[in-house]
């Protein structure tokens, strides 16, 4: 029997309070906290756009780490096939 996403939540709540699930706003790296935090306690405009430009540095490097991520695991899989056939 299917349960209605209420009971679900309900359930949750009572059972696994230790578990919360992140916002995706909250989902962050440390460095991307510690970044952003870095962008709001500026105080000069050259310390903020400092601090803009090392945060979408950081993005950079994390896209091209995904990306690359993303191509290994495809190449891994197809090799799966492959070993199948």
């Amino acid at each position: 029997r299917a349960l209605k996403v209420s009971s679900f939540q309900d359930i949750w709540l009572k059972c696994v309070t230790h578990i919360k699930i992140s916002k995706p706003r909250d989902d962050v790296c440390h460095r991307c906290e510690r970044l952003r935090n870095k962008i709001l306690d500026a105080v000069t405009e050259e310390k903020k756009l400092l601090a803009i430009s090392d945060i979408q540095e950081h993005i950079a490097d994390a896209k091209k780490e995904r990306e690359f991520y993303r191509s290994r695991k495809e190449s891994a899989l197809k090799e799966i096939e492959n070993r199948e056939d």
